[in-house]
């Protein structure tokens, strides 16, 4: 989006200034030092943290809200697959990406996961996937028209439309992206750390199961229904996910 004339980005990504306590309102806002320019944050654990919709809705009630949904299943394996290394200290054993699943839906059943329990939430492979959960607490305090919806898959095969559609959402002039890619989340250093430690993780827990992908697809199908109910499109997720 910083590609845009007419958009700057703040200095950080992912502020977390809603959903924490402690960052000061001077620190935000100097972040957003280009006055000129449409300045958008990005801190998608807002998404799923109920702090975070009740201070947006009342200190920026009128903010354009943009929700980049990408099918949970592959959500959760990316989840999985960026903090597998640091499973064995946390649970004393590596836990394959079906028994973690198994794990967090039996907390599911005997506790309050969803945003009243944003500390599990933050830190589930597989809660923050049922979005229609969040996504109706955003609707409930927001005009729809202030939200856009976009399926990741759509901007990944469509990029320049959806860009577009992003930038006509915002009110901004239609722009051509010179070049662009997709990134992974990590920068240069990030990334040479986290394939280090990737490596001593053992290669079946690397690997997707079709087996296990298929049960949490499963597991997802009741939520993503209600999803596709609630915003007025099918997702298709069911029909990608291996």
């Amino acid at each position: 989006m910083q590609e845009h004339p007419d958009v700057s980005k703040t200095d950080d990504k992912e502020l977390h200034y809603f959903d924490r306590d402690d960052i000061t309102e001077k620190e935000y806002l100097l972040q957003f030092d280009d006055h000129n320019k449409l300045t958008i944050e990005a801190t998608p654990d807002y998404f799923h943290t109920n702090k975070a919709i009740k201070e947006i809705s009342s200190q920026i009630p009128n903010v354009k809200i943009i929700v980049l949904l990408r099918n949970p299943v592959e959500r959760a394996w990316s989840h999985y697959i960026k903090t597998v290394c640091g499973i064995q200290s946390i649970h004393g054993q590596y836990l394959s990406f079906r028994e973690a699943f198994l794990r967090e839906v039996g907390y599911f059943v005997v506790n309050d996961w969803t945003l009243g329990n944003p500390n599990f939430v933050s830190k589930s492979f597989f809660a923050k996937g049922i979005y229609y959960r969040y996504l109706s607490e955003w609707l409930n305090r927001f005009p729809y028209n202030n939200i856009l919806i976009i399926n990741f898959d759509e901007f990944v095969n469509n990029t320049d439309s959806t860009y577009n559609e992003t930038l006509k959402f915002l009110g901004l002039k239609e722009h051509s992206l010179k070049n662009y890619k997709i990134h992974s989340g990590y920068g240069d250093k990030h990334r040479e750390k986290h394939n280090y430690l990737m490596a001593g993780v053992p290669k079946h827990l690397k690997t997707k199961n079709p087996d296990t992908m298929k049960l949490i697809g499963g597991f997802y199908q009741q939520f993503n229904k209600r999803l596709y109910e609630m915003i007025g499109a099918d997702l298709t997720w069911e029909n990608i996910t291996k």
